[in-house]
């Protein structure tokens, strides 16, 4: 923000690049601004006459300046300013970040009547700084307000038109407010990978950045652009890839598209309409496109918007706050740094603060907060009929997804699964014979087998490329998707005379006694997982510790199948305990969301002793609520999804690559959770639409697709939740009217 500013200042408000080059020529470093400007830009006059507002000029700011506001000189706006030096408006975000500083003691750092008193204090005492150009809505305000005397009936209404980007520029301390306050929180934990930025971090940055522009504009436009600035500095404060954070879609309100920008060269665009326009959309529009193009280089950013004219300095701090945010702060001995004219002070300032929010040693640069989780903005409360129909919709989207994959599971070459099936477009029965010999049994493990499975299933185990299912029929559902129901199950029992609808322990009950008992399941498959707990479980280790081992084999889709239960075990829990009237709302709370997060992991540590499992489970959970709680499923994928996993899901979509292409090239159709987690989610972004679609795709796509039927089914029944009971598919599961039984219990609370 500082070192952006200062380089911009000799040529700000200049009308293109040709006027800087004939002044400057290239600006390549701090310089000094010439006596006179090509433009009348202190101008006490307006259409004409004597502007009323500007008679604070010289009496109650820019004391001692107004020598320099005539029309019979065009004097450089910021004259007095030596090389190096910011502008008025970063002295004022510099006042906020004292102003911080000051209330460390306190549980916020940010109040905006600190910031009120502290900004009027410092812009009206004589020689408080050197710039000789104020805004018009500062100088606007300030006239009003010295008649007035009242913050609220001094703002400037939207109608005046004063808007500038430069307007924005005091938000940029407000805006990371909130974020130092989160880190100020755990200042007495070590554990600084464990911080996460969740979304009432984000929504109080939003909060904060509105009422700096608030306080003295009464302008709805002005309000919005520094609520969209603010989600994607903190987006990018906090890791987010700058190519995920310009396809955001604060991003795209701002006016940024990727896609078109891509194809343009800078100096194509240099001199146009959009580069200098002072206009408010069309200055941020800019300073996105240089973001765009240089957010990999920061000194080339800077230069090339110093370079350009129009608002450069305005312009200038928020691109610098944007560029910094990714590039981390240069070093001491960087020329940027070194010749900053205020650079002692800028230092101890943000020293002071970042030792004020985090006494230990901090990492340097972007690694600060590279770390964080960024959870995105969710709905602030759901009606209660959408949230149910939501409930009903993953469990109808899990168990249709698989039992259409059912036949093709762990079908790997996609060529022999359609010599074998065909296209799967409904339920079939499983061929008696799969392509891969999976059923193989050492004497060892075949007591283990039959105590788990049955004599009845042991029998076609052991007999070569016998399906894995074999035993099921077409609509029947996996030993995964059984679970599942067990797990439906104990919170429907509980729920009717408990306060907690899950507990662990009586849910590893409910688990042994339908895997164990014989005629419970007739799956013939048991995937690893679930071989090491019963394992464990018949060596008479005690329930909570038969958990299996982490390992690739282990460490698959069917841990994650009890998961959507837990998530509505606290849903439910939650209604009931608030007594809401079936046609009313829940409010979203963080609170909910962080009892559903723990609850998820707490019970998937009873089953799965790997921290790999637990990594992917928070992820795919904080997704799951997001489409339970009313975030459209693509929003889900790109805010929580693609920048913790590193995959640009939504530029893969628009590629328009076929779906087989894709999982050959890059998810590699593994069945591994590394594989099969991103896999599931490109499904379910793909296909986020159409139900029907997305389950055959997933189907046809061969692999472990049933392991997928937790993402693809579950997210998208969720999306798709009213119109899933039209679906023909549900009229094929052969335990429909069971399902129906257990989803009427589930949701009546």
């Amino acid at each position: 923000m500082c070192i952006s500013d200062a380089v911009s200042v000799p040529s700000d408000c200049y009308p293109d690049s040709k006027a800087i080059q004939n002044d400057y020529g290239m600006i390549t470093k701090y310089l000094a601004p010439k006596e006179l400007h090509p433009k009348l830009v202190l101008d006490l006059q307006e259409d004409g006459s004597p502007a009323p507002y500007n008679d604070v000029v010289g009496k109650t700011i820019l004391h001692n300046k107004q020598k320099y506001w005539t029309t019979q000189t065009n004097y450089h706006p910021h004259i007095e300013l030596k090389a190096g030096e910011n502008t008025l408006n970063v002295e004022i975000a510099r006042v906020l970040i004292r102003t911080l500083i000051q209330r460390s003691t306190l549980t916020r750092f940010f109040d905006i009547e600190a910031y009120q008193k502290t900004m009027l204090d410092f812009i009206t005492k004589p020689n408080s700084h050197n710039d000789c150009y104020a805004s018009v809505s500062l100088r606007k305000f300030l006239h009003n307000y010295e008649k007035k005397r009242s913050w609220a009936e001094s703002k400037i209404s939207e109608y005046e038109n004063t808007a500038t980007i430069a307007d924005l520029v005091a938000t940029i301390p407000a805006i990371l407010a909130p974020v130092l306050d989160k880190i100020k929180s755990l200042n007495q934990s070590d554990a600084l990978e464990e911080v996460e930025i969740t979304s009432d971090v984000l929504e109080m940055a939003c909060k904060n950045a509105m009422e700096v522009v608030e306080v003295m504009n009464d302008n709805p436009l002005l309000r919005n652009r520094a609520e969209l600035f603010a989600v994607l500095l903190v987006q990018l404060v906090v890791g987010v890839s700058p190519e995920e954070a310009l396809n955001s879609d604060a991003a795209r309100a701002l006016g940024c598209d990727v896609a078109e920008w891509a194809t343009l060269q800078i100096d194509e665009v240099i001199g146009d309409q959009m580069l200098t326009s002072s206009d408010l959309d069309s200055a941020l529009k800019t300073t996105l496109f240089l973001f765009t193009k240089f957010h990999k280089n920061f000194e080339q950013g800077i230069l090339k918007n110093a370079n350009a004219g129009g608002k450069t300095c305005g312009r200038g701090a928020l691109l610098g706050a944007l560029l910094g945010a990714v590039n981390g702060q240069p070093s001491y001995e960087d020329y940027w740094m070194r010749n900053l004219h205020k650079k002692d002070q800028i230092q101890k300032e943000i020293v002071t603060l970042l030792h004020i929010v985090w006494d230990k040693e901090l990492p340097q640069g972007p690694e600060l907060f590279r770390k964080f989780q960024l959870r995105p903005l969710l709905p602030k409360k759901i009606p209660i009929p959408t949230l149910t129909y939501k409930i009903e919709g993953v469990i109808w989207g899990l168990l249709c997804a698989d039992s259409l994959a059912m036949p093709v599971h762990y079908y790997y070459d996609l060529e022999r699964l359609k010599e074998d099936y065909g296209e799967i477009t409904t339920y079939v029965d499983p061929q008696e014979k799969h392509y891969l010999d999976l059923l193989s049994v050492t004497e060892s493990s075949k007591a283990l087998l039959e105590k788990v499975i049955g004599p009845e299933n042991l029998k076609r185990w052991g007999i070569k490329d016998n399906h894995v299912h074999l035993g099921l029929k077409a609509g029947a559902n996996t030993l995964d998707a059984h679970i599942f129901r067990v797990a439906l199950r104990t919170v429907i029992r509980r729920k009717r005379y408990l306060d907690n609808s899950f507990d662990p322990e009586s849910f590893l009950q409910d688990y042994v006694e339908m895997v164990t008992k014989p005629g419970k399941s007739t799956d013939t498959y048991i995937a690893s997982c679930h071989r090491e707990f019963f394992s464990n479980y018949f060596l008479q280790k005690p329930i909570f510790e038969c958990g299996c081992q982490p390992n690739e084999t282990n460490d698959t889709a069917s841990g994650f199948f009890t998961l959507p239960a837990i998530v509505f075990s606290v849903v439910i829990d939650e209604l009931r305990s608030q007594q809401l009237p079936k046609g009313s709302e829940l409010e979203i709370s963080n609170e909910i969301i962080q009892k559903a997060i723990q609850k998820v992991l707490r019970h998937l540590s009873f089953l799965h002793r790997s921290e790999r499992m637990r990594r992917y489970a928070r992820l795919y959970t904080e997704i799951f609520l997001a489409v339970l709680f009313g975030l459209d499923l693509r929003k889900a994928i790109e805010q929580i999804a693609s920048p913790q996993l590193g995959i640009n899901f939504k530029g893969i979509y628009e590629k328009g690559d076929a779906d087989n292409e894709v999982f050959t090239t890059v998810f590699k159709n593994s069945g591994f959770i590394e594989g099969s987690l991103p896999a599931g989610l490109y499904l379910a972004y793909k296909y986020a639409n159409d139900f029907y679609q997305a389950l055959k795709a997933n189907a046809n796509l061969g692999g472990d697709n049933v392991g997928r039927a937790i993402f693809v089914g579950a997210l998208v029944g969720a999306q798709r939740a009213q119109n899933v009971k039209k679906e023909a598919l549900l009229q094929g599961l052969i335990e429909k009217d069971a399902i129906i039984k257990e989803i009427t219990e589930l949701l009546a609370y």
